[in-house]
């Protein structure tokens, strides 16, 4: 399969960029990547866990392996811990150890109470190496991994947010209506992160503004369905959602109407009402992503409007950023701002991007990093 021999580090990068094409699809599960070595450095295997419920990455490297011979004395690259345990699918731990490896590295170890190390002691009591990563891409090995580990560690979504902006911070002009600030590739790449979230999550002003569908549109998820939040505490939408775009483009089960328990009324149009408690006229953000993970859905993607943003970012409530900046000015006061709320903070109390990441689409540029509250 390889025509040279590989480092371990080329190894481990390749095993992260396999488990990368399954992110959006293996939910409640983590992307995972698994390559495979001949005693020679050569590449025998790789594969990826490609859906929830299907084989996981091990397996898939071990069946893409042509002639088991090579299997001696082979080095197992994988990014997470092998699973101990019987779930979806048989342990991995399991079909390694009849393997006849010479050791088995793998990037971080599981926090799933049901493996914590059981991966591990399986392997090596069949006499294989076993060893955690501890060279280079820490980062991608612990991006690939966030999702999973909020959900285990935190017991709620994962959440991350998404923001169009002017240079000089504005999301729309003063009259709250927003036509595409940056541009068509940038707006692909928007719809490809949708895809790898499990739901698009936005305030009822976006709904009323921009009446959007919400959908998932984009080549590499096909016709992958996603579901919707829509915060509307007050009912502005009212209980018939079916006059809005989303709803068209979505089962209703795949809707949440979040409304205040004191001005709910039943949906006519089959979608899930959320009811929540208010504080000082705002949902609890925080408590909210318990919940939703309550209803399994492990990651959400808040999408806006601009009040939206400003209550996340208030209540310390994201976890991951995705800023798009459009080579535009807008000019103080005509436009809204994402981080209204957040006015007359000192400078030491704000929060900021740890591991900022830049990607360039035609003009625009998207920053990107987990944010850090104080």
């Amino acid at each position: 399969m390889g025509e040279v021999p590989l480092s371990e580090e080329a190894a481990m990068n390749m095993a992260i960029l396999e488990a990368r094409k399954g992110i959006g699809f293996v939910a409640p599960n983590p992307p995972v990547g698994c390559v495979i070595l001949d005693k020679n450095g050569f590449l025998i295997g790789k594969g990826f866990h490609t859906k929830y419920g299907a084989p996981h990455a091990e397996v898939e490297a071990i069946r893409s392996v042509r002639d088991s011979e090579r299997l001696k004395d082979a080095s197992v690259f994988v990014t997470l811990e092998p699973c101990g345990h019987f779930g979806k699918t048989p342990p991995c731990a399991d079909q390694l150890a009849e393997l006849p490896l010479r050791k088995v590295v793998f990037g971080m170890k599981d926090p799933n109470p049901m493996v914590a190390g059981r991966g591990i002691a399986k392997i090596r009591q069949f006499g294989i190496h076993v060893e955690e990563w501890t060279g280079p891409h820490s980062l991608e090995l612990a991006e690939l991994l966030e999702v999973f580990l909020v959900n285990i560690l935190e017991r709620r979504a994962f959440v991350g947010m998404k923001a169009a902006i002017t240079l000089d911070g504005f999301v729309a002009d003063h009259s709250g209506k927003v036509k595409w600030i940056t541009n068509v590739k940038s707006r692909e790449a928007v719809h490809y992160l949708r895809g790898c979230y499990q739901a698009v999550l936005v305030g009822n002003g976006t709904i009323k503004s921009d009446n959007p569908q919400l959908n998932v549109r984009s080549e590499w998820f096909g016709e992958k369905p996603n579901k919707v939040v829509v915060l509307d505490p007050d009912m502005r939408l009212g209980s018939n959602l079916g006059i809005y775009r989303f709803s068209h483009s979505h089962s209703p089960s795949d809707i949440i109407q979040v409304v205040s328990k004191s001005s709910s009324s039943p949906p006519s149009d089959g979608h899930t009402e959320m009811l929540v408690n208010l504080e000082d006229s705002k949902i609890d953000l925080n408590d909210l992503s318990r919940r939703l993970f309550e209803k399994g859905i492990c990651s959400i993607f808040v999408e806006g409007g601009a009040s939206t943003f400003s209550n996340y970012l208030v209540q310390h409530a994201v976890d991951r950023l995705y800023l798009f900046l459009a080579p535009k000015i807008l000019g103080y006061p005509s436009g809204l701002s994402w981080t209204c709320g957040l006015a007359g903070q000192e400078l030491d109390q704000c929060p900021e991007l740890e591991s900022p990441r830049t990607t360039a689409y035609d003009g625009d540029l998207m920053i990107s990093g987990r944010l850090k509250f104080r």
